[in-house]
């Protein structure tokens, strides 16, 4: 939603009636969620021809929240789907960490590294890995927790 701190008046048109209105949003979101009421009543109008305002108006209130509650129901089950896909996700990545801390008795010895160019001392292979892997693992995690909880994911 348009928020603005001002309770600006706009005047808007539904149903043939103009009506002017106060809100904390800016004019044009208000104006756009009028012509979407008025275009509703408009549709209900040439469905059923001649038909009183008020009972156009709750025809097309009902309408629309039959839309919204789909949506919220299709939003739910994103969810529910992505905090799953989340979990699952994480869960192999702890596997990989897991198998590749404690690799199999049966492999070859690793090849000799060759020594750094640099003289800065440097992290053992594994530690990097391990530690971007754990990090993944928490941020998998955290993403589902906040999706579940009805959140957004950053960077999503």
């Amino acid at each position: 939603m348009a928020k603005s701190s001002a309770n600006e008046p706009v005047t808007i048109r539904i149903g043939g009636e103009d009506h002017t209105i106060r809100a904390n949003v800016k004019p044009e979101y208000t104006r756009r969620c009028a012509k979407l009421v008025d275009d509703r009543i408009s549709e209900i109008r040439s469905q059923l021809g001649l038909i009183e305002s008020y009972k156009a108006a709750i025809l097309a209130a009902l309408s629309i929240t039959d839309e919204l509650f789909q949506a919220r129901s299709e939003a739910d089950d994103l969810r529910v789907s992505a905090g799953a896909r989340i979990e699952e996700l994480a869960l192999g990545l702890e596997k990989a960490l897991v198998e590749d801390v404690d690799p199999p008795v049966d492999v070859d010895p690793p090849v000799e590294e060759v020594p750094p160019i640099s003289e800065e001392p440097q992290l053992a292979l594994d530690e990097p890995r391990e530690a971007a892997v754990e990090a993944a693992v928490e941020a998998a995690v955290e993403a589902a927790e906040s999706v579940i909880e009805g959140g957004e994911v950053d960077g999503v």
